[in-house]
């Protein structure tokens, strides 16, 4: 008989939500291998379609100054501005999957993870209201964080970019995982405590958190990540990238049910420069699978060992501007304390005249 596609949703969104293929059979009288068919459809026809839910990192974001406006504010609401460059919280997160088929990868041992558990390394970067702006799924998890985000797609556009971003002052922000980069800043090492440095990885660490409280609502809300993903590898891709989706979808719902303040916003002007929006375009059409990730056993991440000139002067610049947020946090009076909450400071942890 004729399914709806109402219903094809419906049977998706349990399915996401760790119902099983037998109870989609009990509750709709359709065959358990016929829901298989209809789930992995729906999210890989409709779901993960740019024309539904979009996630696209580049037009959204990077070349959006409004939306870098706002992302930055949000940033920096807590240190009064001076965290205000920051517009997205970078981590990566493990998924959980069954160990890959010989037939699928040459060698399934690679996706063995550091925790002893086979997994796909998925870089993530969120804004303050826990929206996803990028995602890069399909390494291994046996890959680091660093190397996996700056050979992706987007850690190429940015170290490429890395002019324009010193420009504009506007970066991401990541955990010691990543390497310090002027587009990217990661805490102090070997922090003291009650020290400029710790100050700084304090204010760091509060922005950086809500990346983690967006794994939380994801991995919680659907339960089809609680244990290890299920079928072909080529299937997890589309799986994780329709959870993420449907996931700005509900924070959009969220965020639009909240009282508006009916600020008239004016076009500003555009921070990156034309020719930089030609060349991401030509770049992403050489790459049609770079935002996302694909699973290619000939694509490596290349070796890490001495860093190239533009690295090493993207990790010089990246120094001065952390130590000039740093500064600037002392400067204003920003000292991180055992009670946050004591009374002779207000709710910035600056000292009250």
């Amino acid at each position: 008989e004729y399914i709806s596609g109402e219903v094809k949703l419906a049977l998706t969104l349990r399915i996401l939500a760790v119902a099983s293929y037998l109870d989609m059979y009990l509750w709709l009288n359709i065959n358990a291998d016929y829901c298989k068919i209809i789930s992995k459809k729906v999210m890989r026809e409709w779901i993960c379609q740019d024309e539904v839910i979009e996630i696209y990192f580049y037009k959204n974001v990077l070349h959006n100054t409004r939306n870098c406006e706002r992302i930055s504010a949000e940033f920096g609401e807590k240190s009064d501005g001076i965290l205000g460059g920051c517009i997205g919280a970078l981590d990566g997160w493990l998924v959980k999957i069954n160990c890959p088929y010989l037939s699928e990868v040459s060698n399934p041992g690679k996706y063995c993870s550091r925790k002893g558990f086979f997994a796909l390394n998925v870089q993530v970067i969120v804004d303050r209201n826990k929206r996803v702006l990028w995602r890069y799924i399909g390494e291994k998890g046996s890959a680091h964080d660093s190397p996996t985000f700056h050979e992706s797609d987007l850690g190429q556009y940015l170290l490429k970019c890395k002019d324009v971003m010193s420009r504009t002052g506007y970066y991401l922000i990541g955990d010691f995982a990543y390497a310090l980069r002027n587009y990217n800043l990661t805490p102090y090492d070997n922090a003291t405590h009650k020290s400029p440095e710790d100050t700084f990885n304090y204010f760091l660490s509060s922005s950086r958190i809500w990346v983690e409280c967006a794994f939380g609502e994801v991995d919680r809300r659907w339960g089809c990540f609680w244990g290890r993903l299920e079928g072909r590898l080529e299937n997890h891709r589309y799986t994780i990238d329709s959870a993420m989706r449907l996931h700005n979808f509900i924070v959009d719902h969220r965020e639009s049910m909240k009282v508006s303040n009916h600020v008239d916003e004016v076009e500003m002007e555009r921070r990156f420069e034309p020719e930089l929006d030609e060349d991401c375009d030509d770049f992403l059409e050489n790459n049609p699978f770079a935002t996302v990730g694909v699973f290619n056993e000939d694509v490596n991440i290349r070796a890490r060992d001495r860093p190239t000139c533009a690295e090493a002067v993207a990790r010089l610049e990246g120094k001065r501007l952390r130590d000039r947020i740093r500064d600037e946090l002392i400067s204003n009076g920003y000292i991180r304390s055992d009670n946050m909450s004591v009374q002779n400071r207000n709710k910035y942890n600056r000292p009250c005249e």
